[in-house]
C-alpha cells in the first residue's frame, strides 16, 4: 500500500512541475514579446495555479479510487492472513469483470420469477456449511440474473473474514449457524446467514482474546474496503445485521457464550402439560415500521408479529422477531367483500383463482417472510367464506407447508377457513377478539379493556387468541398491561388447541382493511 500511494505522489507531482514550468515560460515569453499583459497579472497565476493544483488532486483520486477499485475486486484472493496489517490486492493477478460489477441494477419484476436449482447454484455460489466455520468460497463469483445481491453478500463474508485475519483470529472464530437462500420482492435471490464470533480467548486456536468494540470496530474499517455496499446495524445484546441494498444478509452475533435460539416451533419452547389456560396476542401488518417491531419485540412477555409478505420491511422485521426468540406469521392478503377485481395487488388471494396462481403467489409469499410458523388472513372476508376457496388454500397449504398453523382472523361471520383447515388436517385455531376494533374505538382503555378479555376467555375455554395492530394506542396499551402477571394463564405463541375448544370465538366479526 506504502509503495502503491508512493508511486501515486510521485507522478502526481512530476506533472504539476512540468505544468508549472510550462506557466512561467508562456508568461516569460508574452511579456518579452510586448504582448497581452494578462498573464503578467499575479490573479491570472493563481488562477492557473489554482488549476494545476484541482488537475493533480482530481488525477490522485481517481488513481486511489481504481485503486481501491481493484483492491475490493481482488477479494477473496488476498483472504486471511495470519498478520493484523491490512492486506491488500495481488500484484500478479487481475480483478474478475464479475467482481468489478458490484453496483449493477436490480432486476424488476412485477412478479418475482423463482430460479430453478441450476440458477441458484450459478447465482449464489458455493454454500456455506451450518455448523461449521466461515469460508471464502471460490473467485470469481457467477454473477447472473439473480445475483448482483449475492455478490454484496459474498462480499461481506470477505470483509468478515478480513476483520479477523486483522485482529489475529483464526477463520475458526466465525461459525456458521444457520444458512439459507432468500428472496427479495424485486425477484433476487441471495444467501442469508446467521454467525456467532467467538471473542474469548478459550475459543480458537490462537488463543487471543478480543474485545467486542475492537472486532466490530474492524469489521466497520473491513466492510468499507470489502464490501462498499454493505451496512452494519447495532441490534444490541451483542446482535448485530449486515444489511445490503437494504436487505440483511447476515446476521452476527459477538459474544463468549455460544448462542443459541429456541428450534421452531417456539410454541414447544414455552411447554407445558396443557394444564394452563394460554393467550395468544397477534400483531398484524407488520412489516412496515421496524420502529412498531421494536416496541412489541421489547415486551416483557410474548406476542406474534403477523407479517406482510411485500411489506418494505417484511424480512427485516421477521429476522429480527425470530432472533428475539418471538413467533413470526404471514399475514396473507385475501380478496375481501366488495373488492374491484382491478385493484388486486400481485399477492392478493382471489375467489376463482386458478390453483396454479394460488399455489405459485402463496409460495412467493412464504419466501418472502423468514421463519413462518403460521398464517392468517389479511381482510379476506369473501375469499374465507367461499367453501372452494379456503378448500383450495388449505389443499395448497398442505402440499407447501403440511406442519404450518392456520389462524382464522374471522373477518366474515361466515368464514369457513377454520373448519376447512381442520377437515383437510392442518393445525387451525380462530381469533377470539380484536383488540383495537371493538365498536370502532381505538383508545387505549378499549385496548386494555380488550386484553384483560382475553384473558377471561382463556380461562373460560382453555386457549385464546386475540389480534391487534400496531397502531399508537394498541401499542400503548399492550406497553401499559399488565395482566401478564395473573399467573393462572400463560401468555404464549400460537399452538394447536385441545380438539374439545373452540377458540373462544366470539360475535366480533369486523373487517380490518
Amino acid at each position: 500500500m506504502r509503495r502503491s500511494l508512493r508511486s501515486i505522489r510521485s507522478a502526481r507531482f512530476s506533472r504539476l512541475s512540468a505544468f508549472l514550468a510550462w506557466v512561467r515560460l508562456v508568461r516569460f515569453r508574452l511579456g518579452a514579446d510586448g504582448g497581452p499583459v494578462l498573464l503578467r497579472d499575479r490573479t491570472a497565476l493563481r488562477v492557473l495555479s489554482a488549476l494545476a493544483a484541482l488537475i493533480v488532486i482530481g488525477g490522485a483520486l481517481s488513481s486511489l479510487s481504481a485503486w481501491s477499485e481493484k483492491r475490493i475486486a481482488s477479494g477473496p484472493s488476498a483472504l486471511v492472513s495470519s498478520s493484523t496489517e491490512d492486506v491488500g490486492p495481488s500484484a500478479t493477478q487481475d480483478a474478475p469483470d464479475a467482481m468489478r460489477e458490484v453496483a449493477r441494477p436490480l432486476v424488476s419484476h412485477t412478479s418475482p420469477v423463482v430460479p430453478d436449482a441450476a440458477e441458484l447454484a450459478a447465482a449464489l455460489g458455493p454454500a456455506q456449511t451450518a455448523g461449521g466455520p466461515l469460508s471464502p468460497g471460490a473467485a470469481p463469483y457467477n454473477e447472473g440474473s439473480f445475483a448482483p445481491l449475492a455478490d454484496a453478500a459474498r462480499q461481506v463474508d470477505t470483509a468478515l473474514l478480513q476483520a479477523a485475519a486483522r485482529l489475529g483470529l483464526a477463520p475458526s472464530r466465525l461459525e456458521v449457524l444457520d444458512s439459507e437462500t432468500r428472496l427479495t420482492r424485486a425477484g433476487q435471490v441471495y444467501p442469508f446467514l446467521r454467525l456467532a464470533v467467538r471473542l474469548d480467548a478459550s475459543s480458537g486456536t490462537d488463543r487471543k482474546a478480543v474485545t467486542e468494540k475492537n472486532f466490530v470496530a474492524a469489521l466497520r474499517e473491513s466492510l468499507r474496503v470489502w464490501a462498499p455496499r454493505a451496512r452494519l446495524r447495532v441490534e444490541g445484546a451483542g446482535l448485530y445485521f449486515v444489511t445490503a441494498d437494504e436487505e440483511i444478509t447476515h446476521s452476527v452475533y459477538c459474544g463468549s457464550e455460544p448462542r443459541v435460539l429456541p428450534p421452531l416451533p417456539l410454541a414447544a419452547a414455552y411447554g407445558g402439560n396443557g394444564s394452563r389456560p394460554r393467550l395468544t396476542i397477534v400483531v398484524d401488518d407488520m412489516g412496515e415500521s421496524e420502529t412498531a417491531a421494536r416496541k412489541l419485540l421489547a415486551l416483557p412477555y410474548p406476542v406474534t408479529l403477523s407479517v406482510w409478505p411485500r411489506a418494505a420491511r417484511a424480512a427485516y422485521v421477521a429476522t429480527l422477531a425470530r432472533e428475539r426468540g418471538r413467533q413470526v406469521f404471514l399475514h396473507q392478503p385475501m380478496e375481501p367483500v366488495g373488492h374491484a377485481p382491478g385493484d388486486a395487488a400481485p399477492e392478493l388471494l382471489r375467489v376463482g383463482m386458478d390453483p396454479a396462481r394460488l399455489e405459485e403467489e402463496l409460495a412467493e409469499s412464504l419466501r418472502l417472510v423468514p421463519y413462518v410458523e403460521g398464517v392468517n388472513n389479511h381482510m379476506g372476508s369473501r375469499f374465507t367464506s367461499d367453501p372452494a376457496s379456503a378448500r383450495a388454500l388449505c389443499a395448497t397449504l398442505r402440499r407447501l407447508r403440511p406442519d404450518i398453523l392456520v389462524l382464522d382472523s374471522l373477518t366474515h361471520a361466515a368464514s369457513v377457513l377454520y373448519d376447512e383447515a381442520r377437515r383437510q388436517g392442518l393445525a387451525a385455531r380462530r381469533r377470539a377478539l380484536f383488540l383495537d376494533d371493538e365498536n370502532g374505538r381505538h383508545d387505549k382503555a378499549a385496548v386494555l379493556n380488550a386484553l384483560d378479555r382475553g384473558l377471561e376467555l382463556a380461562r373460560e375455554h382453555g386457549a385464546a387468541v386475540v389480534i391487534g395492530h400496531p397502531r399508537p394506542a394498541t401499542l400503548a396499551a399492550l406497553a401499559a398491561w399488565t395482566g401478564y402477571r395473573a399467573g393462572d394463564v400463560d401468555i404464549a405463541p400460537l399452538a394447536p388447541w385441545p380438539d374439545n375448544t373452540n377458540g373462544g370465538a366470539s360475535a366480533l366479526f369486523t373487517e380490518i382493511p
